[in-house]
């Protein structure tokens, strides 16, 4: 059963509605499932913290929307998605709260670069005073040209892992790595990352390999880098 014109609704509703249509009770689904009825209402009431851990909640969400007749695969896309869209508008909270500060730390810039400027200009005119009978041979200092430091982030996946990559605060990719496929992404800052399944991904950080397993909590990693 497709639940793609559903998908406006919270994943309790869905499994709620889909439990109603087919007229089966909290006692059938414990009895066919072996779910706590506990654990059934959590999941019609989106209460996802009533679980032990995040995997607990997910396994559960995939056993119960398969016993429905529903994609399970669609509705924890749609568990995930939700985090993204709450993380994202962090960040974007954390942007607006630091501008709001910028305006009163400027006349103290401008003050504290006066007096920087002042303090400069004092010891250099010393220095110069102390030296003007010496003569300096010292080869100039070579300038440093190096470009701006750059991360570069590589997946592989040796089987079907749901992925989510921002960099930077920009969402840059959210969807299913199929087995086989790499893909390349850039940074100037960080990467925050979000994998669905550990053991089908390999990933490396500027060439070297990141460590997808220490943090995990079942197969679900958050990582943020470097």
């Amino acid at each position: 059963m497709k639940i793609g014109e559903d998908m406006e609704k919270s994943i309790g509703q869905i499994l709620k509605e889909a439990r109603g249509k087919r007229k089966i009770t909290l006692e059938d689904v414990h009895k066919k499932t072996r779910i706590s009825i506990k654990y059934i209402l959590a999941l019609e009431e989106d209460h996802p913290n009533n679980f032990p851990g995040e995997a607990y909640f997910l396994g559960f969400l995939r056993n119960y929307a398969k016993f429905l007749g529903l994609n399970s695969e669609e509705l924890v896309e749609k568990y995930l998605k939700s985090l993204t869209n709450f993380q994202l508008e962090t960040v974007q909270l954390a942007k607006e709260s630091k501008s709001s500060i910028t305006y009163s730390k400027y006349r103290v810039s401008v003050l504290l670069f006066l007096f920087v400027l002042v303090l400069i200009y004092f010891l250099f005119s010393t220095r110069l005073f102390f030296e003007k009978e010496k003569k300096i041979s010292s080869p100039p200092k070579s300038i440093n040209t190096s470009q701006e430091r750059k991360l570069v982030l590589e997946a592989k996946a040796s089987a079907d892992t749901w992925l989510r990559v921002i960099a930077d605060a920009n969402l840059l990719y959210e969807r299913i790595l199929s087995s086989g496929t790499e893909k390349r992404w850039e940074a100037k800052e960080k990467f925050i990352l979000r994998v669905g399944y550990v053991p089908g991904l390999e990933m490396k950080l500027n060439g070297k390999p990141v460590d997808l397993i220490t943090g995990s909590s079942g197969y679900i990693n958050n990582l943020v880098l470097p």
